[in-house]
């Protein structure tokens, strides 16, 4: 029988980050699952330390990175929706494909639900994503791809995810699915997943080799003077919420402060 859900973990040497996560899901109430694991060929053992259960799967063959990883596991999925939860990420409650799977028994038409998240150690902790995807929501954020549940037949529709760059498929997905493709997409208003900050997006590097890519894939939707106008209308919300923000508010206040001492003196 087809599970609902394949929830997929891509790793190569993930270490003691792994055991966790898989844990997390096989500790869903909600039974109708399979985990799937594609290991690239790790070498740390961390595939011997994993609990033994029927609903785990292992896939060990070689890939070209983390996308091509998730393509070949999206081929490999039994389940009819698929979600991708990093080594070191797990779910908030062990509650939440339960969830998910009320909402896509009561909107069957829909081929994109996605979650809320939770990221410690940014500054933006608790992300709620909003109801509708904009065009503007879409030209200036992201949906972090561990809050999404999709389709596989939706990924094997669109190709699945482009291999052009280390990171930034997910989001030049997103601009396919959405504002190309337009799938039916349905917001979960509730934490799903919380994932670990610190994976190879957080690279610096790797980010600035791969934003000609996404820049490329914006551009393919979004003219220039909507980029222009969307741009600046970001730049004024930053400049309003920096400026009723208190720490800048006080480094002002000391910085005149400063400047009243000098002149007294």
């Amino acid at each position: 029988m087809t599970p609902c859900f394949t929830v997929v973990t891509v790793c190569f040497n993930a270490g003691k980050a792994l055991r966790p996560t898989v844990e997390s899901v096989l500790s869903q109430t909600c039974g109708d699952f399979e985990c799937l694991i594609k290991d690239g060929g790790s070498t740390d053992g961390s595939l011997d330390d994993l609990p033994s259960d029927p609903r785990l799967r292992i896939i060990r063959a070689p890939d070209g990175g983390i996308f091509d990883a998730m393509n070949q596991a999206i081929d490999a999925a039994q389940g009819r929706f698929i979600h991708f939860l990093n080594a070191g990420d797990f779910y908030v409650s062990d509650k939440v494909l339960g969830v998910v799977a009320s909402e896509i028994e009561r909107l069957p038409a829909a081929e994109f639900f996605y979650a809320d998240v939770l990221c410690p150690g940014f500054i933006r902790q608790h992300v709620r994503y909003p109801d509708r995807l904009t065009r503007y929501f879409l030209f200036t954020q992201m949906l972090c791809h561990q809050g999404w549940f999709v389709a596989r037949d939706t990924y094997l529709q669109m190709g699945k995810f482009k291999l052009c760059a280390k990171i930034g498929s997910d989001q030049v997905f997103l601009y396919d699915a959405i504002l190309g493709a337009q799938v039916s997409y349905r917001h979960v208003p509730r934490f799903a997943v919380r994932y670990d900050v610190h994976g190879v997006s957080s690279n610096s590097a790797v980010q600035s080799q791969s934003k000609a890519f996404r820049e490329m894939a914006r551009r393919a939707y979004y003219p220039a003077w909507e980029g222009m106008l969307y741009k600046t209308i970001w730049g004024l919300r930053s400049f309003v919420r920096w400026c009723v923000s208190l720490p800048p508010f006080l480094k002002i206040f000391r910085l005149f402060q400063a400047w009243r001492w000098r002149n007294v003196r």
